[in-house]
């Protein structure tokens, strides 16, 4: 089950959780990348 914020800045989708917002990312650009990339390299 995907359960998003309105604003993308807290995603939790389980294991998939790292693909998914890279996807979310590279599909619709906004200004939350950051926090987003950051949450992806950590």
């Amino acid at each position: 089950e995907i359960q998003e914020s309105k604003d993308y800045t807290s995603i939790n989708i389980g294991r998939g959780w790292k693909k998914s917002i890279y996807e979310y990312i590279t599909e619709n650009p906004n200004k939350n990348n950051v926090f987003l990339i950051s949450a992806l390299l950590s």
